[in-house]
């Protein structure tokens, strides 16, 4: 093992060392792959789980530090469960909030019962699942938005057509009354 710096120094006490955390079992584009299926799930035809929802809901388990992961996972689940329940008023707030409530606590508690998920990789599950779904969101929006099922890039405004139209005898006394009137301003 390297000196420490402190010992260089001739401090007696070791270097700070960060706690180490559950090793990582899943590599980045598997991971990538797990959190883009998440946020499949977290979306149903009528409802979109925010991204905000989803870490409030997990930002204590995230903060744990994974000291005792399945301890903080029956926390989880237990306060997941409880207040899908109605417990605490929160669902009364309004209906979206309820039904993302709803969907995310079927979606999330069977992610937390999951064996092969070590404390990092639901950190970083949860992460990247919460990016995914702040991009579903504003493409939902931009389609709200434009109206239509895509988004459709506009054309920059161009130049107003001059069309020739024919003159008819009897319109000629038309146009020279306006002529006049435009002339008057």
């Amino acid at each position: 093992m390297a000196p420490s710096i402190q010992a260089d120094l001739g401090n007696s006490e070791p270097a700070y060392q960060p706690p180490r955390k559950c090793a990582m079992t899943m590599s980045r584009p598997a991971l990538v792959r797990e959190a883009a299926q998440l946020a499949e799930r977290l979306h149903s035809r009528d409802t979109l789980v925010s991204r905000n929802l989803l870490l409030s809901i997990v930002s204590e388990f995230v903060a744990s530090g994974g000291e005792d992961v399945a301890e903080e996972k029956a926390k989880l689940i237990k306060t997941l469960i409880l207040v899908g329940k109605g417990v605490g008023g929160h669902l009364d707030r309004s209906t979206r909030f309820r039904n993302q409530y709803s969907l995310a606590v079927k979606v999330l508690v069977e992610v937390l019962n999951r064996d092969d998920l070590e404390y990092q990789d639901l950190c970083r599950l949860f992460g990247w699942t919460g990016r995914m779904l702040l991009v579903r969101d504003k493409l939902r929006r931009d389609q709200e938005s434009s109206g239509g099922t895509h988004t459709v890039r506009k054309r920059p405004p161009s130049k107003p057509e001059v069309r020739a139209t024919q003159i008819k005898p009897g319109d000629m006394a038309t146009l020279l009354d306006l002529k006049k009137k435009l002339d008057r301003r």
